[in-house]
């Protein structure tokens, strides 16, 4: 959970799509696992509390660490 308001000021600042964020680099050996994170859409959602000030953000698209780890 995040503030609205940063989430507001996240949205104008960098927008909700953009290039990618971070790119890591795993070496195993002979061999080397690039790991690259992307913005994706985020989506608010509607607060169960009339008055709470803080919104949910989930994300549009989701890959389960399991499934990253046995793609590594």
């Amino acid at each position: 959970f995040i503030p609205y308001e940063l989430y507001q000021d996240l949205v104008q600042s960098y927008k909700k799509i953009g290039t990618e964020i971070v790119r890591k680099v795993i070496s195993s050996g002979d061999f080397q696992t690039v790991i690259e994170t992307f913005y994706i859409p985020l989506r608010v959602r509607k607060s169960r509390q009339t008055l709470s000030t803080t919104k949910q953000i989930y994300r549009s698209r989701r890959t389960k660490l399991e499934d990253l780890k046995t793609d590594i």
